[in-house]
């Protein structure tokens, strides 16, 4: 960030501490970190990025880290039957 002013002026609030490390943006997204282990349990995300997933856990992997993400949502419009719409004088 200190050597691109672009990437600054995107960057709303931001930490680099141990314990709440974040980037929050202007345009509201936010980037924040979690420790691969069990204490992790109550965060989601949209994208999991694991850093060095070799030396984390598979059961902490597949038990808390791969449920951030969740079920995909679908828009309830998605199971609704299509109609056909008339055209013309009927």
């Amino acid at each position: 960030m200190m050597e691109s002013p672009n990437l600054a002026m995107e960057i709303k609030n931001y930490s680099t501490s141990e314990t709440n490390p974040f980037v929050h943006f202007r345009n509201g997204s936010t980037i924040k970190t979690a420790t691969a282990k069990e204490s992790a349990r109550s965060m989601r995300s949209h994208i999991l990025v694991i850093d060095e997933f070799r030396m984390v856990d598979l059961g902490v992997m597949m038990t808390v880290l791969k449920r951030f993400n969740g079920p995909s949502r679908q828009p309830g419009f998605i199971n609704k039957p299509i109609q056909e719409l008339s055209v013309g004088n009927e």
